[in-house]
């Protein structure tokens, strides 16, 4: 998966970004995703991003319908200073 260009101008590994980034990260990721392996991208995310909650969706695919409410938990918590899961 790679972002958009980074500052350099030349494309970046998305996880590179999230890797740096200082705020806590959600990332929804459905099992059944055609548009990209979901699996690797949990793999990934979970090695790489340390402070990321990565929630998988086994039955989903790219598109995630109700969702709403496990966000607004996240940005809950991360609105009061705790911890992710």
């Amino acid at each position: 998966m790679i972002s958009p260009e980074s500052r350099s101008g030349r494309p970046e590994p998305a996880g590179e970004r999230s890797r740096r980034a200082a705020a806590p990260l959600l990332v929804i990721v459905g099992g059944r995703d055609a548009l990209l392996d979901s699996q690797e991208t949990r793999r990934r995310l979970e090695r790489t991003v340390p402070h990321a909650t990565v929630r998988f969706l086994p039955e989903t695919g790219h598109l995630l319908r109700e969702q709403s409410l496990p966000i607004l938990g996240f940005l809950r918590v991360s609105e009061e200073g705790g911890h992710h899961a």
